[in-house]
């Protein structure tokens, strides 16, 4: 390899630092109402009271600027509320052009029967928040 291909290498490697390195920023991610695979939630349309069951929300971002870190629940008895977050890369990194979709399972109870409401709170393409919604039957025990 030539000394200047090399360097180019080193270089690439170095624009595309890890989440844990200085610089990347965590924010409420991307989320959609979109078809498969850019749908901001998959759930159950029925479930049981007082069973875990689990739940997918996916958010979206250039893949190799953007990566998912986690996300915070708020659980009622028939309302449960996702704010996923993703990392992205500081500002002049050297990313691909592709567009990925960022998948987490996030574990859910409703404690009584009814028609609860699943929403994922994060922000759409233009920018505004978005939330994301699905009512799900819960069953008696």
């Amino acid at each position: 390899m030539k000394s200047s291909s090399v360097l180019a290498f080193i270089l690439g490697l170095s624009a595309c630092t890890g989440p844990t390195e200085s610089g990347w920023t965590r924010a409420l991610g991307l989320v959609d109402e979109g078809t498969p695979p850019f749908t901001g939630l998959t759930a159950p349309d029925t479930v049981r009271a007082r069973r875990q069951f689990e739940i997918t929300v996916r958010t979206f971002g250039s893949s190799s600027c953007t990566r998912p870190d986690g996300y915070d629940l708020v659980a009622a008895p028939l309302r449960a509320e996702v704010r996923p977050y993703d990392l992205t890369a500081p500002l002049g990194s050297v990313c691909t052009e592709d567009y990925g979709a960022f998948p987490r399972t996030v574990p859910i109870r409703f404690e009584a029967a009814g028609i609860a409401e699943i929403v994922v709170e994060g922000h759409g393409f233009d920018g505004a928040s978005r939330q994301v919604r699905k009512a799900v039957t819960v069953l008696p025990e």
